[in-house]
C-alpha cells in the first residue's frame, strides 16, 4: 500500500522534470537546435552545417555509419568545427571515438534520442567545455568517457530514464564545473554520495544545478522490513555526508574511514542510513568512544584492544556487525547485558586471547536471533573439565552459529589441542576411581563397630560373672557418670 501511495508522487515528479527541460527557454548552454530544424532537413538528409559552418547538427540518425559517412564526405576542415548536436535519433549505441577528428570542439550534445550505450572515451576533442547528454534512455556509459576533458565547465546528464551509474569526472579541473543529473530516478545514490564527499574534501569541485529536482534510487539492502523508498533527494544525501564527516579518529592524523553502504526508511518514513566504520590497523587500545548514530558495521581488527569495556554505551546500540579480529581481548564479560548482544548478526573475535566463554549468555542470543554468527577461531581456551565437557558439547550443538568451531583450541600442558578433540575422561575427576577407597573405609568402620560391641559385651559378661572388669576397662579412671552403674 505504501508503494502505491509513492507511485503517483514519483510519476508526477518525473513528468514535471521532463517538461522542465523540454522547453526551449530552459535548454542548457551547450549548442542545441530545436525540433523544427530537424523538420527542415527532411527524411533523407541526416546532418547539416550551421550558417558559418562552425556547428554541425544531425537528426533522425539510425546508424553510426551515417555520421561517419557525413564527416568523411562533407567535413574538409575538422578544426573549424566547434560544436555538435544530435537529436531525435534512434541508434542504440554510439562510439565517441568517431568525434576525435574535431580537435577544437567546445560543445557536444546528444539529446532526445533512444541511445542506450555510449562507449569509448573522448581522446581528440579534449577542448570540450560543455557536454549535454540528456533526454535519452542511456543504460550504460564507459566509466572513463570524460576523464580527458580537462576543460569541462558544464556537464548535463539529466533525464536519462535508465541510467544507474555515473561516469568518472575529471578531478583536476581548476575552477570546478556545473553538473546537472536531475531526472535520473534510477541513478544509484552512492554516486551522488561519493560526489558530495569528494566535493567536501575538495578533490572534485562542482556546483549542482536543479538541486531540488535531483533524485536517486537508494540501495536495496535493508536492516528492517519497512518499504524501500522510491527515491532520495539531496537533503538526504547531505545527511549521509555528515555521517562521513563525523567519522571517529584516534588522533589528528589517524582517522577511521566511514562509508555508507545502504539506505532504508523507518516506520515514520524517515531515512535510516547504514554506515560502515573502518578503524582497522589504527593502533587502538580500546573501542572508539563515539560513533555516528547510523553505524551498522564496525571494523576494529588488527589493533591492540584488550577489552570490550564501553560496549554497553548507547554508541554501540545500532551496530549489527563487529569485527574485532587480531586483538588482545581476553573476556566477553562486558557484552553481558549490552544492547549489542541482543541484536548483533555477526561478531568476529578470531586471533584474540579469550580463554573461556559463558555459554549461557550466547545460547540465549542464539535461541532468540536466527542467523547470528560468532567467530572464535585461534583463541586458546583453558584446558580443563568445563571446556572439555560443556564448551565442547555447546560448540558442536551450535556449529551453525559458530562456523569456525573446529579451529578453536585449548592450551593444554602437552600440546595445543582443538576443543572438539578434548576428552573429558582425561580432564575431569573420575567417580569410579574413588569407589574402591570408600568401600574400604566402610568395611573398616563396620569391623571396628563389631569389635567394639563384642568387647563391651565381653566386659559386661566378666563383670557379672566374676565381679571384676578385664583389662583395659579395669585400668580406666572413673568417670562422673559411673556412680549410676555402681548403684
Amino acid at each position: 500500500m505504501r508503494i502505491l501511495l509513492h507511485l503517483p508522487i514519483g510519476l508526477f515528479l518525473y513528468l514535471s522534470l521532463l517538461s522542465e527541460y523540454r522547453a526551449d527557454s530552459d535548454e542548457p548552454p551547450c549548442f542545441v537546435v530545436s525540433r523544427s530544424k530537424c523538420t527542415e532537413l527532411g527524411s533523407e538528409t541526416k546532418c547539416q552545417f550551421s550558417t558559418d559552418r562552425a556547428q554541425i547538427f544531425c537528426c533522425n540518425v539510425t546508424k553510426e555509419q551515417q555520421l561517419i559517412d557525413f564527416f568523411k564526405n562533407n567535413v574538409s576542415s575538422p578544426d573549424h568545427i566547434l560544436a555538435f548536436h544530435m537529436r531525435d535519433s534512434t541508434l542504440e549505441k554510439l562510439e565517441v571515438a568517431i568525434f576525435d577528428l574535431f580537435k577544437k570542439l567546445s560543445s557536444f550534445s546528444l539529446t532526445n534520442s533512444n541511445i542506450t550505450h555510449i562507449s569509448g572515451a573522448f581522446d581528440g576533442p579534449t577542448s570540450i567545455t560543455c557536454l549535454n547528454i540528456s533526454h535519452n534512455v542511456i543504460e550504460e556509459m564507459y566509466p572513463f568517457v570524460l576523464l580527458k576533458l580537462k576543460g569541462l565547465k558544464n556537464i548535463v546528464l539529466s533525464n536519462n530514464t535508465n541510467i544507474t551509474v555515473l561516469p568518472d569526472f575529471p578531478s583536476d579541473l581548476n575552477k570546478g564545473f556545473k553538473l546537472d543529473v536531475s531526472g535520473n530516478l534510477k541513478l544509484e545514490c552512492k554516486y551522488l554520495i561519493n560526489l558530495t564527499i569528494a566535493h567536501a574534501e575538495q578533490t572534485i569541485m562542482f556546483s549542482l544545478n536543479n538541486r531540488n529536482s535531483t533524485l536517486c534510487s537508494p540501495p536495496t539492502n535493508k536492516i528492517n522490513n519497512y518499504v524501500k523508498p522510491i527515491y532520495m533527494n539531496m537533503d538526504h544525501i547531505d545527511q549521509v555526508r555528515e555521517i562521513v564527516a563525523n567519522c571517529p579518529s584516534v588522533n589528528r592524523t589517524n582517522k577511521c574511514v566511514c562509508s555508507v553502504y545502504a539506505l532504508d526508511m523507518d516506520q515514520h518514513n524517515k531515512p535510516i542510513y547504514q554506515a560502515l566504520v573502518n578503524c582497522s590497523r589504527r593502533s587502538m587500545t580500546s573501542l572508539p568512544n563515539k560513533l555516528p548514530l547510523a553505524t551498522r558495521v564496525l571494523d576494529v581488527s588488527h589493533n591492540n584492544i584488550t577489552s570490550f569495556d564501553g560496549i554497553g554505551s548507547k554508541t554501540f546500540d545500532n551496530i549489527r556487525e563487529l569485527n574485532a579480529d587480531n586483538n588482545r581481548i581476553t573476556s566477553l564479560k562486558p557484552l553481558e547485558g549490552s544492547q549489542f548482544l541482543y541484536q548483533f548478526s555477526n561478531l568476529s573475535l578470531r586471533n584474540n586471547k579469550i580463554d573461556q566463554i559463558k555459554i549461557y549468555m550466547l545460547s540465549n542470543v542464539f535461541d532468540r536471533l536466527q542467523g547470528t554468527r560468532i567467530m572464535l577461531a585461534n583463541n586458546e581456551f583453558k584446558c580443563d573439565c568445563p571446556t572439555s565437557s560443556m564448551v565442547k558439547a555447546w560448540l558442536i550443538v551450535n556449529k551453525d552459529h559458530v562456523p569456525d568451531y573446529a579451529k578453536i583450541y585449548a592450551n593444554c600442558e602437552k600440546s595445543r589441542t582443538r576443543v572438539i578433540d578434548l576428552d573429558p575422561k582425561d580432564l575431569c575427576a573420575k567417580p569410579a576411581e574413588w569407589k574402591h577407597f570408600i568401600r574400604f573405609v566402610i568395611y573398616g568402620e563396620v569391623i571396628i563397630f563389631v569389635l567394639l560391641v563384642g568387647k563391651v559385651s565381653y566386659d559386661y559378661y566378666i563383670f557379672k560373672t566374676f565381679g571384676y572388669l578385664p583389662w583395659p576397662a579395669s585400668r580406666m579412671p572413673k568417670l562422673p557418670c559411673d556412680w549410676c552403674f555402681e548403684n
